[in-house]
């Protein structure tokens, strides 16, 4: 039927007048059934009597739809902006219906440990930060909700006396306060992570220049990268040590700063130059690796899309209408987010695509495959993603799972873990599991030293009583011997 009658009002439109045709587009407008036929109008009616008065309504609101469809001019339209210059503000239409998500207890464990070594982490880097390598008891009482520690003075006390082996609670001789040290063992394994990053470098020169390569303009803040340095194996003075190592490769730009950031460093980091052996992601490295057939990585090109591995919590249901969203997803072309021009996001499956694939690019540049939720809205603006990116990782929990533990939101990467073991391993996060073996044996250890105490305690009680009985017995015997006589 809207066929048939958009039909009848062209034909209308073409018996009439040029003006009059004017007149009953105005009247379309005011109607607002222009978003439907604009475009048949244009054809049909004379284009120049239509261009002044089009021209004339592009600030109203009526004909915001009508102006769209004239240009101002007969010249070609401009072709569309690349994807740096795209605005970041808008959200994508998810068209992946919802999945009822489950927990998964085997990526849960990995938080939980998690949970256990932060708070002790923590406490060592504030410790580190001071000069005398000991702070005050005092002082890390102020900063436990920096630490995550909101309990009283009390707990805090038995917090660390939980972790023998780990944090030592010791009597200032001059000052007469009770301050924190960090034990031997610890101190031995933070010279460890010292030579650790010595060694990998040139992994931290790869990954500073993929995540600049990813982002609009190619410069991210100095202090964002600072937040998140423990997540991709960056050093705590990596802006000092390395990067001026590499002029050729990065560049530090110092902006005119302003008076609400004059309490923060803004200076930016740019990449100098692009690296084309780079311009390739891990999920393409491992296709590559994977297929039989060369050059897979070059999807688009190729026209081969690569398909990404669904894995799911036990006892997840996925409906057949969902399954077959997904493998129609599962045949979109790959979108690298190296590419420098993109101009994919006409459909909201193919933007989410490129969302999704920027999103497991991310998170593979991470040391153990996770990063906390709050990383990527630090990061939005630079690397341009839509304000409801929440929304593509809970439509995809095949690829991506998210943890509440430790009341953090933590995205995981499923294809990087073999149930609660990560499965490529770095020097770092073997070292992480040493903290993590030291935090499970400080209770141990206090419980038995606690034990071991009883016991010399119990024991010097009863040794002193069997010394005053035989004292007193003797005693005794003297005056009854006494009075005999």
């Amino acid at each position: 039927v809207k066929s048939l009658w958009r039909a009848e009002v062209l034909c209308a439109l073409k018996q009439l007048s040029p003006s009059l045709q004017v007149e009953m587009v105005k009247g379309m407008v005011a109607s607002r059934r222009v978003s439907a036929f604009a475009l048949h109008c244009w054809a049909a009616c004379e284009g120049p009597l239509l261009l002044p008065w089009a021209a004339s309504l592009r600030t109203e609101s009526s004909g915001s739809a009508l102006a769209a469809m004239f240009p101002k001019s007969n010249a070609p339209a401009p072709p569309p902006a690349p994807f740096c210059e795209r605005p970041d503000s808008r959200g994508v239409p998810v068209s992946i219906p919802k999945v009822r998500l489950k927990k998964d207890r085997a990526l849960d464990k990995v938080m939980e440990v998690e949970k256990q070594i932060k708070p002790i982490l923590r406490i060592r880097d504030l410790i580190m930060m001071s000069k005398r390598k000991a702070i005050p008891f005092r002082f890390l009482y102020l900063k436990k909700r920096e630490v995550g520690l909101r309990t009283s003075v009390e707990r805090i006390r038995k917090f660390i006396q939980q972790y023998p082996n780990m944090l030592e609670l010791y009597m200032h001789p001059k000052e007469n306060l009770e301050w924190i040290r960090l034990t031997k063992e610890v101190l031995e394994l933070i010279e460890e992570e010292k030579r650790i990053h010595a060694q990998q470098e040139q992994v931290v020169v790869e990954k500073l220049s993929k995540l600049l390569m990813m982002a609009s303009g190619r410069r991210i803040p100095m202090y964002k990268l600072d937040i998140s340095r423990h997540y991709f194996g960056f050093p705590d003075n990596f802006d000092t040590i390395i990067i001026p190592k590499y002029p050729e490769l990065f560049c530090v730009v110092h902006p005119e700063q302003n008076d609400k950031d004059s309490h923060r460093d803004n200076s930016i980091l740019q990449l100098v130059k692009w690296d084309k052996s780079l311009a390739i992601t891990e999920f393409q490295k491992k296709a590559k690796e994977n297929s039989p057939h060369r050059g897979v990585g070059e999807v688009e090109s190729m026209e081969m899309p690569l398909a990404f591995k669904f894995s799911y919590s036990p006892g997840m249901a996925i409906k057949r209408k969902v399954q077959e969203k997904y493998a129609k997803w599962q045949r979109l072309p790959y979108v690298s987010p190296y590419q420098e021009e993109r101009n994919v996001w006409e459909g909201a499956l193919r933007e989410g695509k490129r969302i999704i694939c920027f999103l497991h690019e991310f998170i593979s540049l991470t040391i153990e495959k996770k990063i906390e939720l709050k990383f990527f809205g630090l990061f939005r603006k630079e690397y341009e993603l839509p304000t409801n990116f929440v929304k593509w990782i809970n439509r995809f929990p095949g690829i991506f799972y998210i943890c509440l533990k430790g009341s953090v939101c933590t995205v995981l990467l499923r294809d990087g873990y073999e149930r609660s073991c990560l499965l490529e391993e770095s020097p770092l996060h073997q070292l992480k599991i040493k903290y993590a073996k030291m935090v499970q044996q400080g209770p141990i250890l206090r419980s038995r030293m606690l034990k071991s105490r009883g016991k010399n305690r119990s024991t010097w009680t009863r040794s002193s009583k069997k010394s005053w009985s035989s004292e007193s017995s003797d005693e005794g015997w003297v005056t009854e011997k006494e009075n005999m006589t």
